[in-house]
């Protein structure tokens, strides 16, 4: 009988892992710098190129938080996979019950305008559902992994800002979501930097 090979992200190396986090950033950071330019010579369209290199970010962290705990906790930790349901299903009821809540009818946002203020908040809730499974899995919850996850937070607050700014048509808006944003990425390069990254780094040994 022929043995298949293991999926590729299961054989994935934390240096892998942390590759993806830093494309992920660097799509972050291009989003930003492309915000602030859009801001400098006074355009407010949304979606733009900015919203295109935010939402490129999430598959990239997406598949580095899924690697680094394929690369240190046990495949089928069923209690860790159902705490980060449990979370994600949490997430998405009190996201819904903010944006009904916070999102009159006739706000004049248009069905793309919807879709890519949707697509934040979706990319969000599954970035904090795998942020939960990994902190749930990890032998050791390191202060790095809660760096990461505090990023991961306050990135999904800053999202729900703006997403009532940009529904309600507020201009003036997005100061909150701002700061909230410098606070994600602050914790984000705090995480980088702590000493107890390094415990992410080599590979785990193996069990038994």
């Amino acid at each position: 009988m022929r043995c298949s090979s293991p999926p590729r992200w299961q054989s994935a190396s934390p240096g892998d892992a942390l590759r993806a986090l830093e494309h992920g950033g660097g799509f972050a950071f291009l989003a930003e710098l492309t915000a602030w330019t859009y801001g400098q010579v006074g355009s407010a369209a949304f979606p733009s190129m900015a919203d295109a290199f935010h939402l490129a970010s999430y598959p990239a962290i997406a598949a580095g938080l899924v690697t680094l705990a394929a690369a240190h906790t046990k495949l089928k930790d069923r209690s860790a996979v159902l705490d980060a349901w449990i979370v994600a299903v949490a997430a998405t009821l009190v996201l819904w019950l903010v944006l009904v809540t916070a999102s009159p009818i006739d706000s004049g946002m248009t069905s793309l305008q919807r879709g890519f203020a949707t697509a934040y908040l979706g990319g969000d809730v599954l970035l904090l559902a795998l942020a939960v499974r990994l902190l749930f899995a990890l032998r050791t919850r390191t202060v790095a992994m809660l760096l990461l996850f505090g990023s991961i937070a306050v990135m999904l607050v800053s999202d729900v800002l703006y997403a009532i700014d940009d529904q309600r048509l507020d201009p003036a808006g997005g100061g909150a979501a701002r700061a909230c944003v410098l606070v994600a990425y602050s914790l984000a390069g705090m995480a980088g930097l702590h000493h107890s990254i390094a415990d992410h780094v080599e590979p785990a040994r193996p069990l038994g």
